[in-house]
């Protein structure tokens, strides 16, 4: 199964976090590059409720301090044609949202709560947000996450079977080593 288009998610410790504050931090990560990878430029869609908020386009990813589940949260997203299985990508994603929870705990003093992380699978042709579809993903997705992050025994939340919606998984682990960045 070939994924282009896989995020993860972890919301901010801060409920009170606004995405316009990190207008300054993403465009200083393209400056000093860093967090690697190719980045673009920084957009602003925080004037769109519950939208994409504070956006790095990256070449091989951007990350996002989004409010589209009414909570501020640091997301990550594959959208390139990678190489791996699904456990390669979702781990992959996870080590880059971990990086720059890091980056912005240092740089802002924000932390990012690591202890829930939400993968998306927007995939929709090879892995359609179906029971098929959602079997395909769900064991790798969930163990990744929990090797990436640290989790002994998580708990699993799935999101609807909307087909128009991408494949939604949460993954959480109250007090996990790395909760909090």
């Amino acid at each position: 199964m070939r994924l282009q288009r896989v995020s993860v998610i972890a919301p901010f410790a801060n409920p009170d976090v606004n995405p316009e504050t990190f207008v300054a931090t993403f465009h200083g990560w393209v400056r000093d590059k860093t967090l690697g990878g190719l980045p673009i430029d920084v957009a602003r869609y925080n004037h769109v409720p519950e939208g994409p908020g504070t956006v790095l386009i990256g070449f091989e990813g951007d990350y996002a301090v989004e409010t589209s589940t009414g909570v501020p949260a640091l997301r990550y997203t594959l959208k390139r044609e990678n190489q791996g299985s699904v456990a390669e990508l979702v781990s992959l994603a996870v080590g880059r949202l971990q990086q720059a929870a890091a980056a912005i705990a240092s740089e802002t003093g924000e932390a990012v709560d690591l202890g829930t992380v939400t993968v998306r699978i927007a995939d929709k042709l090879v892995a359609p947000n179906t029971e098929q579809g959602r079997e395909l993903v769900q064991a790798d997705a969930v163990a990744a996450v929990a090797a990436t992050v640290g989790f002994n025994d998580p708990t699993v939340a799935i999101g609807t079977l909307d087909p128009r919606d991408p494949i939604t998984i949460v993954v959480t682990a109250p007090g996990a080593v790395g909760a909090a960045v």
